[in-house]
């Protein structure tokens, strides 16, 4: 299993990142894991198509992992995250 990873600058500190895993999905949710500060983030998942599929408000925490539910449809997807002054997007599969 292969996890894609966003990495972002910070200016002043180490590059923190996001990983989503497992990619491709297996079953109906995907595992978000975070190694930067804690802060308050908005997600969002978005098809090929630029259709958004879900939106989601939470609070990331250093060294911890979240459950994400996955879209129901099989295709290419993008997880893109807001927050702490930082953003980035992670390509995903639903097969």
């Amino acid at each position: 299993n292969v996890g894609m990873t966003s990495s972002v600058s910070n200016s002043g500190s180490a590059s923190p990142y996001l990983m989503l895993y497992p990619n491709p999905v297996k079953g109906q949710h995907f595992t978000l894991h975070s190694q930067m500060s804690a802060q308050d983030y908005q997600l969002e998942i978005i098809s090929a198509q630029g259709k958004v599929f879900h939106t989601e408000k939470i609070t990331l925490l250093p060294e911890n992992s979240t459950e994400i539910r996955a879209p129901q449809e099989s295709g290419a997807y993008c997880l893109r995250w807001i927050g702490g002054g930082n953003s980035g997007v992670i390509p995903f599969i639903v097969p």
